[in-house]
C-alpha cells in the first residue's frame, strides 16, 4: 500500500541524493562542470527546500515507512502551482502497467496529494529527459509550464518576476486585442 507524507528527518537524503544524481545526466542541467556539480546542486537543493512555502512530499510503502518510492518538491506563493521536482524510482514508474490494481502512477498520486491537476496549468522549475517528454501538452502532466528562473531567485525576487512575466503578457494580449479590432 502506498501512503503520502511529508519529508520526515531521515528523508532528507533519499531525497537529495535522488534529487542530485537523477539531474546529473540532464542535458537542461546546462554547463555545470561535473568536478564542482555534486557540491553546487546539493546547495541549491537545500536552498530551495529551505525556501518558505516550499513541501516535500514523500511517497511510501505503509508496511515498511522507511521504503519510499519518490517525492514532490512543490512550493506556494505563485500564481500557479510550482513543482521543483518530482522523482519515483525506477521499479516503480508506469505503475499501471506493472499492477493494474492502480489506474494512476505515484508522480500522479503524488500531484493529486499536494492539489496540483497536472492536465491544467502549473509551474515546474527543473526538467529532466523524461519530465520534457511527460510534460508535453499530450503528456500526462501537459499543464506544466517551465519556468527555471523561479528557482533561481531567492523567493521575493521569484514571485516579483512572475508579476512582471504576467503583466507583460497582459500588456502583449491587450496590444493585440486592440490591433486586431482596429
Amino acid at each position: 500500500m502506498i501512503g503520502f507524507r511529508e519529508m520526515a528527518q531521515g528523508d532528507e537524503r533519499f531525497v537529495h541524493d535522488s534529487w542530485v544524481q537523477s539531474f546529473r545526466v540532464s542535458h537542461y542541467a546546462g554547463m555545470i562542470p561535473m568536478e564542482d556539480y555534486h557540491a553546487n546542486q546539493h546547495r541549491w537543493v537545500r536552498k530551495l527546500i529551505d525556501r518558505d512555502g516550499t513541501h516535500v512530499l514523500i511517497a511510501y510503502n505503509t508496511q515498511h515507512e522507511s521504503q519510499i518510492y519518490g517525492f514532490l518538491c512543490h512550493e506556494t506563493g505563485f500564481s500557479l502551482p510550482m513543482v521543483h521536482y518530482t522523482y519515483v524510482k525506477d521499479d516503480f514508474r508506469q505503475l499501471p502497467t506493472k499492477d493494474p490494481s492502480y489506474s494512476i502512477g505515484i508522480c500522479t498520486m503524488l500531484m493529486a496529494h499536494a492539489s496540483i491537476n497536472p492536465k491544467a496549468p502549473f509551474y515546474y522549475s527543473y526538467k529532466t529527459g523524461t519530465w520534457a517528454g511527460l510534460s508535453k501538452q499530450s503528456g500526462p502532466f501537459g499543464g506544466g509550464i517551465y519556468r527555471p528562473l523561479f528557482a533561481r531567485f531567492p523567493k521575493a525576487d521569484a514571485v516579483a518576476h512572475e508579476k512582471e512575466l504576467l503583466a507583460k503578457r497582459a500588456r502583449r494580449r491587450e496590444a493585440k486585442e486592440q490591433s486586431q479590432c482596429a
